[in-house]
C-alpha cells in the first residue's frame, strides 16, 4: 500500500507543548471534578454552589486578566507587593462577603419555614373566619324568625344551610391535609341540648347540623396544624 501524500501527512493534528500542558491540565482537572462529583459526600452542593457565583468567578477571572493588561500595558511593570496584598484583600473580602450571604439567605429561609410551621396559616385561617360568617349569618336570621314564629321563613333558613356546609367542604378538599380535616367535619353532629324557642320541631336536625359545623370550624381556625403539609 502506498503511504499517504506529503499534504495529508502535514495536516495531522500536532500539539505545541503549551497545548499539550493546557489538555493535560484539563483532564487532570476532569477527573478531579468527576471523582469528587460521584464520590465525596456534600460534593455535588458545593458545585451547586459554584455554579450559582458563576458570573462571580467571571469576574474574578476578568479582574485578573485586566491587571495583567494594565501591567504589560501601561504600567510596563510588575505591581508592587502592597498592591498585591490590597488586590488579594479585596478578593478574600469579596469571597467572606458572598458566603456571608449565602449564610444569611439559608437562615432566613429556615427562620421562614419555623415560623410556618409554628403559626397556622394566615390566608386558610382568614378564609375559613369567612367560612363561619356565612354560617353565623344564616343562623342570626334563623334565630330572628324563631323569634317572629315565621314558619315559611324558617324552611328557607334551613335550606341555606346544606349548600353552605357544601361550601366548607369544597373548601376544605383544597388546604393541606384537607382529608383529615373533611372527614373531621363530617362527623355526625351531637345534640345541642335544648333547642332555641319557636324552631319548628321537623328543622332540629338541620338547626343541629348549622351549629355542629360552626363548632368544628372553630377547631380547625384554633388547630396549632392548619396549614402544615
Amino acid at each position: 500500500m502506498p503511504p499517504p501524500p506529503a499534504s495529508m501527512a502535514s495536516t495531522k493534528l500536532r500539539l505545541t507543548p503549551n497545548q499539550q500542558s493546557v489538555l493535560w491540565v484539563a483532564l487532570a482537572l476532569a477527573a478531579y471534578v468527576g471523582t469528587m462529583w460521584w464520590f465525596v459526600p456534600g460534593a455535588r452542593s458545593y458545585f451547586s454552589c459554584l455554579l450559582d457565583h458563576t458570573i462571580t468567578l467571571l469576574a474574578g477571572c476578568g479582574a485578573t486578566v485586566v491587571l495583567g493588561l494594565i501591567e504589560k500595558h501601561i504600567l510596563r511593570k510588575p505591581l508592587s507587593p502592597k498592591w498585591e496584598v490590597v488586590i488579594l484583600g479585596c478578593f478574600i473580602f469579596f469571597a467572606g462577603f458572598q458566603a456571608w450571604k449565602d449564610q444569611r439567605v439559608r437562615a432566613e429561609n429556615a427562620e421562614t419555614k419555623v415560623r410556618t410551621a409554628q403559626f397556622p396559616d394566615p390566608v386558610i385561617r382568614k378564609a375559613l373566619g369567612s367560612l363561619v360568617d356565612d354560617g353565623l349569618a344564616i343562623q342570626t336570621g334563623w334565630l330572628k324568625q324563631m323569634e317572629k314564629r315565621e314558619t315559611k321563613a324558617q324552611f328557607l333558613s334551613a335550606d341555606k344551610v346544606r349548600p353552605w356546609h357544601s361550601k366548607v367542604e369544597t373548601y376544605l378538599k383544597t388546604i393541606p391535609n384537607g382529608d383529615s380535616y373533611l372527614r373531621r367535619f363530617r362527623i355526625a353532629p351531637s345534640g345541642v341540648g335544648s333547642w332555641p324557642f319557636g324552631i319548628m320541631y321537623d328543622l332540629g336536625g338541620t338547626y343541629n347540623q348549622l351549629v355542629s359545623d360552626l363548632n368544628r370550624i372553630g377547631e380547625f381556625i384554633s388547630d396549632p396544624n392548619l396549614g402544615r403539609p
